[in-house]
């Protein structure tokens, strides 16, 4: 697998797959790209489609480099690795694809750095996050649930963080230091900006997520889609969200139908 360096030096993997129009994949938080592109069927049916699948590991997740201070997973830090990926890629624009953690950070790719952007497509993300506004509420408990000797006596909802990252092996403590990064909150007129059309699809039983609709109603070329009896971990590989969202990136082509 290739590595991108990032502006800070951090290595990042990265894999690729088809050709034509760029799709940049950017993963959540725990996971991977093989967790949430590979072995989902993304990257397949991205291809099969006719769009280049470039997908990485973000900083302190699978095999790109892992960082244990939480300024080190910083706003305009993700950003840079993403633009890092798209050089290495040689990709001047793409399509940025984000779910979760990752539709956060194409949002933010496309805000600091629009000519980067040709489209948007953000799953698993809404008024919930943080950066709208969401509640920050005990939200430490998760970071030490994943750094804990023995997490039993965590929260259940703090509890499911901690299982998600054992399932992909991952090094906890560069995740706790993840989850600790310094937030940036979302300005309405930052997203009344964003002038790219983007597309957000959100589990209509996604209780992480929250209501995608602020989102959609503040971006001008926004629409919004909900996965019915999705939630934020089934709505990730849904036959569905991948028949939508490529039918969203066919409709790009044609700006007029």
């Amino acid at each position: 697998m290739p590595f991108a360096t990032s502006t800070d030096g951090c290595r990042l993997a990265w894999s690729d797959k088809g050709s034509g129009r760029p799709v940049l994949l950017i993963h959540g938080f725990a996971s991977t790209l093989r967790r949430n592109w590979v072995g989902t069927g993304w990257m397949d049916a991205l291809a099969k489609a006719g769009y280049r699948a470039i997908a990485y590991d973000q900083r302190g997740h699978g095999e790109s480099d892992k960082r244990y201070d939480p300024d080190d997973y910083a706003p305009e830090k993700l950003v840079a690795d993403a633009l890092a990926v798209l050089d290495a890629a040689g990709a001047a624009t793409a399509v940025l694809r984000g779910y979760s953690m990752g539709a956060r950070v194409a949002l933010e790719v496309a805000i600091r750095d629009p000519e980067r952007a040709e489209a948007l497509v953000l799953s698993g993300i809404g008024g919930n996050f943080r950066d709208f506004g969401g509640s920050r509420r005990a939200r430490e408990l998760v970071a030490q649930a994943l750094e804990a000797d023995d997490p039993s006596g965590f929260p259940p909802w703090a509890l499911t963080y901690r299982r998600f990252a054992e399932q992909n092996q991952a090094d906890r403590r560069a995740l706790a230091a993840c989850w600790r990064r310094p937030i940036r909150g979302v300005r309405e007129e930052e997203l009344a900006a964003v002038r790219v059309p983007a597309l957000i699809v959100v589990g209509d039983r996604d209780a992480v997520a929250g209501d995608p609709e602020p989102l959609v109603q503040a971006m001008p070329r926004a629409e919004g889609i909900r996965l019915a009896g999705k939630d934020h971990m089934s709505a990730v590989g849904a036959k569905e969200h991948r028949a939508a969202v490529i039918a969203f990136l066919q409709r790009l082509a044609r700006p007029n139908d």
